[in-house]
């Protein structure tokens, strides 16, 4: 009966509009997810590429301090090797 039928293609129209909005919701979340997950994958990278060069940094800031540390030494034992000459000289 066309009547009948009416309502129930009301009905039918209504509920396959909100399959589509549930629809487009459920892709619009995926979408974020991955969104996101491609941000925080960015973010371990670039966190783990600082602590890299941070080490690394380091490092190099040590084997400066030792050669600095090992230069004056050197000019130390120079110094005094100049200073007891000197002493000799006036005696």
């Amino acid at each position: 009966d066309p009547e009948q039928d009416a309502p129930s293609r009301v009905l039918l129209d209504e509920c396959g509009a909100l399959w589509e909005e549930v629809h487009t919701e459920a892709e619009a979340q995926r979408e974020m997810q991955l969104r996101l997950r491609r941000e925080l994958r960015h973010l371990q990278e670039r966190s783990h590429r600082q602590h890299q060069e941070s080490a690394a940094f380091m490092q190099r800031l040590s084997s400066a301090r030792e050669a600095l540390a090992e230069k004056i030494r050197e000019a130390r034992g120079e110094n005094e090797e100049l200073r007891r000459q000197l002493r000799y000289v006036k005696e």
